[in-house]
């Protein structure tokens, strides 16, 4: 490839083994990772929310009625723990998928919120801003990956994000270069392996 085309840089960070996306509902979404609390609205019958929770940070859950058990999919995923009988606190203590479901004093379900436990991508997007101020670069967590987006100055700034991509890293990534558009722009994704 010359010096004079730009770049488009592929990057696998994997993380964790690929895991299924989660179903979409009609009930509220939380996005991005950053959200801390889920309000789940009543409204007759069970009610479904969808949360994206950053691994080792918590969220609040308030529930549309009292709840007087829960039931954890995966307890090692994410573990809940009631603080009142409307709030719940969760926190996600591995990377992966799990689901919580709330029941009132009747043994009727009020809510099941869907959780994904992904990396928390906020440092990195701070470290992109603070050290390639003029490029576009973005990075979101997806089934346990790290994907890059955005466009880069040039060839080492898109270089740059994706060595301090693989420093969030657990595995080691693989590196795929190819020809990219005219504007001598880079272009920076990543994507599971």
């Amino acid at each position: 490839m010359n010096a004079g085309k730009s770049l488009r840089v592929s990057l696998a960070t994997a993380l964790s083994t690929a895991v299924a996306l989660t179903p979409t509902y009609a009930a509220a979404q939380v996005e991005p990772p950053s959200a801390s609390t889920v309000r789940i609205n009543g409204g007759g019958g069970s009610q479904s929310a969808a949360l994206v929770l950053p691994f080792g940070k918590s969220a609040i859950i308030d529930l549309p009625a009292d709840a007087r058990d829960i039931l954890i999919s995966n307890p090692a995923i994410a573990d809940a723990t009631v603080r009142t009988a409307r709030r719940a606190y969760v926190i996600g203590r591995q990377l992966g998928q799990t689901n919580i479901f709330f029941f009132d004093a009747a043994g009727r379900q009020i809510a099941n919120v869907e959780i994904r436990v992904e990396p928390d991508v906020a440092p990195l997007n701070t470290l992109f801003s603070r050290f390639g101020p003029d490029s576009q670069i973005t990075a979101e967590a997806l089934n346990g990956s790290i994907v890059l987006n955005g466009t880069a100055r040039n060839a080492a700034e898109a270089d740059r994000a994706a060595r301090l991509a693989q420093s969030f890293s657990a595995k080691p990534a693989a590196v795929r270069a190819s020809g990219a558009p005219p504007d001598r722009h880079s272009r920076t994704r990543t994507s599971s392996i």
